[in-house]
């Protein structure tokens, strides 16, 4: 978004997800008055940046999950906080000076908000959101785990004809041989945009991953996704907010699932993800997944439930009561760019 708004200016990226990485920006610091840097849910390095006299501006699509309000609030000159549909009471008795911005949702309303012919017997299994701070194994085994313990069910099915399997980082030296070359089953590492929400809304059945982009995507366009269980903090926090407050019934949770999220929303992230995949460390090993195919085998024989018109309305008021990211822009293009 930030490179089409401003298509003439002179972009430099970098991977904060690593602290290491941080000191690439230092042989900038000369011409620091020039450089404004856009930090995408990073509170420590927008801290550290500002801190080093850049000109930053956080856009922060978790804030909702951190467990404290992050030190550099006040310190970054724009802190775009996206909406959510969970309760977040942090900045209810905080002062700022001005500087926090709540926006809608970066989610493409217009493209989603559509009812497509559906092909009957087709089934997509698509794992979003799979990058994951701290340890890269995880989605690995998560995902393979998940395919391996799922396709038994939905292959077996009489009335399945096609299952598109998307992304996941799956381990295809340890999926099951009989899957691999099965002539109902194609494996896509990557899509663009466009095909996958072509995909994504002409299936019947979707198993997907409860990322927040994946949640909107389902509800705005008129779909009944069943979610599979998160694999990451946010995930599970997310997964756990859309069944405890609104009632979504096509969702798988971990078991003892809301004992963990009562534990990690009280600790800061990097505590809270290194609980989380030591605990599904523990389920996969386990390989028990009883509780996840129960739950699919009445999804594909009773995908629809009476109140998911009512969720999707209540998620949206809730989510939508911000600013359009547009709109935030042209205040900063005018505070900020354009100086």
């Amino acid at each position: 978004y930030v490179r089409a708004s401003y298509p003439d200016l002179h972009y430099i990226d970098i991977d904060t997800s690593d602290e290491k990485s941080f000191e690439k920006i230092l042989k900038y610091t000369n011409k620091a008055s020039d450089i404004i840097i856009f930090s995408n849910t990073n509170p420590e390095f927008s801290e550290w940046a500002k801190l080093k006299g850049f000109k930053v501006i956080m856009i922060d699509i978790l804030f909702w999950m951190w467990n404290k309000i992050p030190d550099c609030l006040e310190l970054v000159d724009y802190y775009l906080i996206q909406g959510y549909y969970g309760v977040d009471n942090k900045l209810e008795n905080k002062s700022h000076n001005g500087n926090v911005i709540k926006i809608n949702p970066l989610f493409n309303f217009l493209e989603w908000n559509r009812r497509n012919a559906k092909k009957k017997g087709t089934v997509l299994i698509a794992f979003g959101g799979m990058n994951i701070p701290f340890n890269r194994r995880i989605p690995k085994l998560f995902s393979t785990w998940i395919v391996n313990s799922i396709l038994p069910v939905i292959t077996s099915h009489p009335n399945i004809k096609k299952i598109y399997i998307i992304g996941g980082l799956i381990d295809m030296a340890n999926l099951n041989s009989k899957y691999i070359n099965n002539h109902k089953i194609v494996f896509h590492n990557q899509l663009s945009n466009e095909a996958y929400r072509k995909l994504f809304l002409t299936t019947e059945f979707q198993f997907i991953t409860p990322g927040l982009t994946s949640i909107y995507e389902t509800l705005w366009s008129y779909s009944s996704s069943l979610f599979l269980p998160g694999f990451n903090m946010s995930q599970i926090l997310q997964s756990n907010d859309l069944k405890n407050g609104y009632n979504y019934e096509n969702l798988i949770s971990w078991p003892n699932e809301n004992e963990i999220a009562l534990k990690i929303r009280e600790l800061p992230e990097k505590k809270g993800v290194e609980l989380v995949e030591q605990f599904l460390i523990n389920i996969i090993s386990e390989n028990n997944p009883d509780f996840i195919l129960s739950k699919i085998s009445n999804y594909l024989n009773y995908p629809y439930f009476e109140n998911l018109s009512k969720i999707r309305e209540n998620i949206f008021s809730e989510v939508t009561s911000g600013i359009e990211i547009e709109d935030a822009f042209n205040l900063i293009n005018k505070k900020i760019i354009k100086k």
